[in-house]
């Protein structure tokens, strides 16, 4: 399985919001793929 990250996530990881970014690291230990679309990129 794999996760499309929006602009909001993206924003609060800029931000160091530790919450999201301790959930985001527990998915990516479990061997899921972490995405961001070229919109939310640019």
């Amino acid at each position: 399985m794999s996760y499309l990250l929006d602009t909001n996530i993206v924003t609060a990881i800029i931000k160091q919001n530790q919450g999201l970014i301790n959930k985001l690291k527990l998915v990516n230990f479990q061997g899921k793929s972490l995405f961001i679309s070229c919109i939310t990129y640019y």
